[in-house]
């Protein structure tokens, strides 16, 4: 069933689309100036400020997908698809149990680290690797410049059982430092795309 996208979000989504494919750009520059290679080592507190921004682009993304998506119907991935970099869901696989070590018998109900950053570090901790960073980066570069072949292969997902985005708000929509202006459009978007991907997967 297809999804009609009101005419304030297409405006929505044309203005974000744009504004985060030059703050992506923006961050390639920085980190990869001059096509210098590996990533470079940056401040612990830069890359933390990069991590954040990424967590909001890619969820922005995702759910903008969705939209643009729904509009055209849930249809199965076209034959010799593009091979994607950018995960098109957020919700988790099936959870994975890991072993227990007889050293540290708790060790298996412990969170597997997500990242090498955690936000209790210290800001002032040395310089850190900035690898992650850059592969996120190039797959959100990868999403732009490939946005048709991300939005069939996200009509495709909504022919899969688990939806693409859960109910709850992602945490990078509800940080301290996001402007109200910024977190109403936040919430406008999560509430459309959850709108869309129920008429397109129920």
């Amino acid at each position: 069933m297809a999804f009609t996208i009101p005419p304030f979000a297409r405006d929505l989504i044309e203005h974000w689309w744009h504004a985060i494919c030059e703050a992506v750009d923006g961050l390639m520059d920085r980190l990869v100036p001059d096509g210098i290679v590996p990533a470079p080592r940056l401040p612990r507190a830069e890359v933390q400020a990069m991590t954040d921004a990424l967590d909001l682009f890619e969820a922005m993304m995702r759910r903008m997908l969705i939209l643009l998506a729904a509009q055209h119907g849930p249809a199965p991935a076209p034959a010799g698809a593009l091979q994607l970099v950018f995960r098109i869901d957020e919700c988790p696989p099936a959870p994975v149990l890991r072993n227990v070590r007889d050293t540290d018998p708790d060790f298996c109900l412990n969170p597997p680290p997500e990242r090498a950053l955690r936000s209790g570090d210290p800001p002032t901790d040395g310089l850190v690797s900035t690898a992650g960073i850059l592969r996120r980066v190039r797959a959100l570069i990868h999403l732009f410049d490939h946005g048709e072949a991300y939005m069939q292969a996200m009509r495709a997902r909504f022919c899969a059982p688990q939806r693409p985005i859960p109910t709850l708000l992602p945490a990078a929509f509800t940080g301290p430092v996001i402007s109200s202006s910024l977190r109403e459009n936040l919430q406008t978007f999560h509430t459309l795309a959850l709108d869309a991907q129920a008429s397109n997967t129920s």
